[in-house]
């Protein structure tokens, strides 16, 4: 499930979900305040998880920011990060976790930081389809 035919974003945020219904609302939410004013998407990997998350994601992906994607199975944290990153469109993109422990009000900050090559280790640059 995807928004693709939208422009590019300046910024992906990609959350790896596991069973991560309860909090996953939450935390497309609190994302979607820290990044008003910022062209942005979040895309939300399900790591093949036993709860409502899918459900959850689909609900969500109805805003034409969201974009889902599936796991055949649960691969792990790692493997769905990867999954996000590949399919991530933004030139700038920055992962969190579904739990809410990251707090998305960081991402602006150091999204600032990166374009002005102050953060190059906390966020990472996308160009011409490769890494940089």
């Amino acid at each position: 499930m995807s928004n693709d035919s939208a422009p590019a974003p300046e910024i992906s945020v990609v959350i790896p979900v596991f069973n991560g219904s309860n909090t996953l609302r939450a935390v497309v939410a609190s994302v979607g305040e820290a990044l008003s004013g910022v062209d942005y998407e979040i895309v939300l990997v399900d790591d093949g998880s036993t709860d409502d998350s899918w459900a959850t994601i689909t609900e969500l992906a109805a805003d034409p920011v969201v974009r889902g994607s599936r796991m055949l199975k649960n691969y792990g944290q790692h493997s769905a990060v990867v999954a996000g990153l590949a399919q991530a469109r933004g030139s700038w993109v920055a992962t969190i976790d579904d739990d809410g422990q990251n707090n998305p009000a960081d991402i602006p900050v150091l999204l600032a930081a990166a374009e002005n090559n102050e953060a190059g280790a906390c966020l990472h640059q996308l160009r011409d389809g490769g890494h940089q």
